[in-house]
């Protein structure tokens, strides 16, 4: 009588023992896993968490931008407040598109060669169709008729295009250098950009710093001479933004946000 309780007692320890042990082993892989796709994938996951916090596109994007560079600067996160759901409404381009042209613009300041000027015109353009390629379209409208999975898509592998393009970017021809040389000439002896003019014309209405000065260079041209949305148009967008937008840090407030977004609740 003793031996068979003793018999299974052992029997049921030893499955109780199995059951943890095979919780144990099924934590340790998923914790493995998930500390495996964080180091590859750093970028990635920063750029989720900032939009789960942040909310919207451009900003969530250039935040993950200045982070991954170790940059402190919330102007640029201001000012790229009103590029989310696309330059002044979502006909125009991506948040995730402009945020990172207006970084390339950033970091490339103090432009003082026509060489330089074309090296920055590059990346950007490069950008632009890496952006195309990978989404099908650089319009937030076509993009967001595929629901809000599709912008998460977009926000979240921004950084594969750009990364691409910045570190890559596809070469223009001589002939089309040389065009790009007589323009940027020409544009300097007029003092002809389109974005800085209007800025500049802002002082005293609103504080136009260095910042958005730099942010706003890469739109010359339609977004970097492609003949896209005018950039007197986007600067005043900037210039907007500089003075109305607030930068969200809530996960709850935006997953409310979200919840009234997925029953196109205003």
């Amino acid at each position: 009588m003793k031996r068979n309780e003793i018999n299974k007692s052992r029997r049921s320890l030893t499955r109780r023992d199995f059951t943890k042990k095979s919780v144990l082993a099924i934590s340790a892989a998923c914790t493995a896993g998930l500390i495996g796709y964080g180091f590859l994938n750093t970028k990635k996951l920063r750029t989720i968490d900032n939009v789960r916090r942040m909310g919207h596109c451009a900003p969530s994007v250039i935040k993950t931008l200045l982070d991954i560079n170790d940059i402190h600067n919330t102007n640029l996160v201001l000012y790229a407040g009103a590029m989310a759901g696309g330059i002044a409404g979502s006909e125009m381009e991506c948040g995730a598109l402009t945020a990172p042209l207006m970084f390339i613009g950033f970091r490339n300041n103090n432009l003082t060669t026509i060489s330089e000027k074309i090296d920055v015109i590059t990346k950007a353009q490069s950008y632009v169709n890496e952006f195309t390629s990978f989404n099908g379209t650089t319009i937030c409208d076509t993009i967001r008729q595929g629901g809000m999975p599709a912008c998460m898509k977009t926000i979240r592998n921004f950084n594969k295009p750009f990364s691409k393009a910045v570190k890559n970017p596809a070469l223009p021809s001589d002939e089309v250098k040389e065009s790009y040389a007589l323009l940027m000439n020409n544009f300097a002896d007029n003092k002809f950009h389109c974005a800085h003019n209007v800025l500049k014309n802002l002082y005293g209405n609103f504080t136009i710093t260095q910042e958005i000065i730099d942010a706003s260079w890469v739109f010359i041209g339609g977004i970097s001479l492609l003949n896209r949305t005018c950039d007197a148009l986007t600067a005043g967008v900037l210039a907007l933004s500089s003075v109305t937008a607030k930068i969200e840090n809530s996960y709850s407030r935006v997953s409310r946000m979200n919840r009234l977004l997925r029953h196109q609740n205003n």
